[in-house]
């Protein structure tokens, strides 16, 4: 079958042959193949090249990602790519006729679990964050109780630093 299916491509993208001639050809060649055989593989090759062109475009905008952002960001960013990427693929299911539904089951449910686990890192971080500027404040206010202007000053632009996990 997959010569055949390149034969198709072949004869259409670069002899631009129309579905007609090609049906005409292939059926010369011995082939017992319908005209809307033909359209479709066409039809079917051109979603392929475009969700091929979707997909590089995904990935340059995922290294995008990588190069500007911190690693739960970047972790954050592949669990949504990859749990959008198994919606779409559940949506195309016409019946449940493969081998072992529990294991996209099991993918689906790691993904979230992923999630999830990237939100506690999260939040741990930024409890943790907050826990470091608390001491600072106060060793501030030890430091610098004689100087109360400068210990403010200090404990604003603390407060402003923003922590990125």
């Amino acid at each position: 079958m997959l010569g055949i299916v390149q034969e198709i491509i072949r004869l259409y993208n670069a002899d631009k042959l129309t579905f007609e001639e090609i049906e005409k050809k292939l059926r010369g060649d011995g082939y017992d193949i319908s005209r809307e055989s033909i359209r479709r593989t066409v039809k079917s090759n051109k979603q392929i090249a475009l969700d091929l062109n979707k997909a590089r475009e995904e990935a340059v905008e995922l290294v995008n990602v990588f190069r500007d952002n911190p690693a739960t960001d970047t972790q954050e960013v592949i669990v949504d790519f990859l749990t959008a990427k198994a919606f779409e693929y559940t949506k195309s299911i016409e019946s449940i006729a493969f081998e072992s539904p529990a294991d996209l089951g099991k993918f689906i449910n790691s993904l979230t679990r992923s999630k999830s686990e990237i939100a506690k890192l999260r939040l741990s971080f930024q409890s943790g964050a907050d826990k470091a500027k608390a001491v600072i404040y106060d060793e501030l206010a030890t430091v610098l109780n004689d100087r109360p202007e400068l210990l403010a000053q200090l404990q604003e632009a603390i407060a402003r630093i923003e922590v990125r996990a």
